[in-house]
């Protein structure tokens, strides 16, 4: 996120704030499970991928531009990568 714009990273931003005061369920945000614990967090044309840890703690695995209908096995690879790390960590 932090290679984008501040007008791109903007809505990101406070998306995630909405998730902060409101949860998950409160949240004006579209949210959508990709596999298993990953996570998509739907904001205009970027997605961000997280992955819940224990309690409340999210944590922000990837972010990008979606540019077609799926998102790039590229960027799904890696955010399964950080995932693993993440609950390997945990």
């Amino acid at each position: 996120m932090e290679s984008l714009d501040d007008h791109e990273a903007a809505p990101i931003y406070a998306a995630l704030r909405d998730i902060e005061l409101q949860g998950l369920e409160g949240a004006a945000v579209q949210l959508r499970v990709i596999q298993g614990k990953l996570w998509e967090l739907k904001v205009g044309q970027h997605r961000v991928f997280y992955v819940l840890v224990t309690g409340p703690d999210m944590v922000l695995l990837h972010a990008c531009k979606k540019q077609g209908r799926k998102a790039r096995k590229e960027d799904l690879d890696l955010a399964k990568a950080r995932m693993k790390e993440v609950l390997d960590a945990s």
